[in-house]
């Protein structure tokens, strides 16, 4: 079993003992390398390329040009669901509900671990 990560530390601290190996992915940092992971990931059919570029510009610019695949796919994936049942399928203000959303998750758990 192979783990993949962006995060070296989590290569060399948990995952190495966890799975046979892990590769460390590079953080996407522009939003074309966004987009291109987009448009490998979900077919024109359900994601097209308008909106792959206009998520890929919010993902990078919101996640402050630090992506991990895992995490762009995992917003992507969301907001594509949410849009059908709450945005009129626009998917564009499903994401940045979602990225607002996000960013308080992520400030949330900062201050969880500063406590702990």
């Amino acid at each position: 079993i192979v783990a993949t990560t962006s995060r070296s530390d989590a290569a060399c601290n948990t995952l190495h003992e966890m799975f046979d190996e892990t590769i460390v992915v590079p953080f996407l940092t522009q939003p074309e390398q966004v987009k291109e992971l987009l448009r490998h990931a979900f077919s024109h059919d359900d994601l097209k390329t308008e909106d792959a570029t206009a998520m890929a510009q919010l993902i990078v610019e919101r996640l402050n040009s630090r992506v991990g695949c895992k995490t762009a796919l995992r917003l992507a994936q969301r907001a594509m669901a949410s849009s059908l049942f709450f945005f009129d399928s626009n998917v564009v203000d499903a994401l940045l509900e979602l990225l607002d959303d996000y960013q308080g998750d992520e400030a949330t758990v900062e201050q969880m671990c500063r406590v702990l």
